[in-house]
């Protein structure tokens, strides 16, 4: 049980850290200044997430009941599935969009905190659940497993445990490089190339809604991979769809960040 939650809480530390080789990488390739949008992003994000959860909130009472639970195998229910991503997706490229055109106008304005902007986006995306993990494995180690999410990580397997926070650590560095990416192709669009803007807003909703099926696929819930329920294979192709999201997404940051620098 000690080594269980050690492990979980280092999977935590990792699953928050996890941006930096991604960013690192990005950064060394394109020797990034020092000026950054980097807390700007993390603003936008923040406003984001309140404003799609709010419409969310007006918008799923008009649903029926029925359509509001998730079946694996009614399609309906994977269309609306969708609903969130798109939201979320649409608020976060406007925000981006609205402070990128803002800075532009700034003769100090550096092509280079694009980049930062949505890394500022991506970074504090999803770090409270890392921060959930840490403070779970520190309290199993301590033999303090009252909680039903402790509970069910002291009964998961140890190997499906392994799989389950790889999926999380792998799912965080593709959500920043998307997020990103997403960044680059929102300043397309603010220089004149407004098709961008719709295809980062796609972008973003697909990435996140993919994730959603695959869980569903499996019979899981999307939720379960934080509490360490998810089926290993669930695990396993999350892990797979992540590592390809994050390798063709660094690609078509990198193919559509040159113009930008030119």
């Amino acid at each position: 049980m000690i080594v269980k939650g050690l492990i979980i809480a280092a999977s935590g530390f990792l699953f928050i850290f996890a941006p930096g080789v991604p960013m690192g990488l990005i950064y060394q390739k394109y020797r990034t200044p020092a000026k950054s949008l980097l807390v700007t992003g993390i603003i936008v994000w923040i406003i984001t997430v309140v404003l799609a959860i709010f419409v969310q909130a007006m918008i799923r009472p008009i649903l029926p009941e029925n359509l509001n639970i998730i079946d694996p195998g009614n399609a309906l229910e994977y269309a609306l599935s969708l609903l969130g991503p798109i939201i979320a997706a649409l608020f976060l490229a406007t925000g981006l969009y609205i402070v990128l055109r803002r800075e532009k106008k700034r003769t100090s304005f550096a092509i280079f905190s694009v980049l930062t902007l949505g890394f500022g986006a991506g970074l504090i995306n999803q770090v409270f659940n890392g921060l959930n993990l840490v403070g779970s494995g520190f309290r199993l180690a301590l033999g303090a497993a009252t909680g039903t999410d402790l509970g069910e990580f002291a009964e998961v397997e140890f190997l499906d445990l392994i799989f389950v926070l790889l999926a999380l650590i792998v799912f965080r560095i593709a959500l920043l490089i998307v997020t990103a990416l997403v960044g680059v192709m929102v300043d397309r669009a603010v220089s004149g190339e407004k098709k961008f803007f719709w295809q980062a807003v796609i972008l973003s909703a697909l990435f996140n809604w993919i994730v959603i099926v695959i869980f569903l696929r499996m019979g899981d819930s999307p939720g379960q991979l934080i509490v360490g329920q998810a089926n290993p294979i669930t695990s396993i192709i999350a892990i797979l769809f992540c590592a390809f999201a994050s390798i063709l997404s660094y690609q078509l940051l990198t193919k559509h960040f040159e113009p930008l620098r030119s």
